[in-house]
Parts: C-alpha cells; structure tokens; sequence
C-alpha cells in the first residue's frame, strides 16, 4: 500500500471516528483536504464517496459550501465512470 494510500485511511479513519469533534478536523483540515486531493486526483477513487459522506457534515456546519459542491461534483464524475465500466 502507498503512503498517499495510508495517510488517505489515516484520516478517513480519524474523521469517521471524530466526526463531532469540530475543534480537532479544523487542526487537521490541511492534512484531509491533502488526502482529498490525492484520493480525488490519481489515488483510490474507491475512497471518493467515503470522504464526501464522512466530511459533508463538517463542510455543512461550517459553511463550505464551494468546497462541499466541489467534492460532490467529483464523486459524480467517479460514480458516472464507475457506471460505464459496469455496463
């Protein structure tokens, strides 16, 4: 497994198991929006949808809405791509 891979679970896991902790994600938002980055980018697609899910609370409670539609909009794109490799 890649280090990108790792540190993208890393956080997934640590926001999954913090989702109310708001003080604790705000520390480490550069950290999960670099994860996002390379998730969303060249790295585990398969990851995408988790990240939208897990982190929309947090992007909703703090108004990133840009961010929120941004994300959303790429888990569209990999879910359209997915659908095509099925059929």
């Amino acid at each position: 497994m890649s280090v990108w891979k790792r540190h993208a679970r890393y956080y997934l896991t640590l926001i999954q198991s913090n989702k109310d902790a708001w003080q604790w994600i705000e520390v480490e938002l550069a950290q999960i929006r670099r994860a996002w980055a390379w998730v969303s980018g060249d790295g585990d697609e398969e990851l995408v949808p988790a990240y939208i899910r897990t982190f929309f609370p947090f992007q909703e409670g703090r108004g990133l809405w840009r961010e929120a539609v941004t994300w959303g909009e790429r888990g569209l794109a990999v879910a359209r791509a997915l659908a095509m490799v099925i059929k």
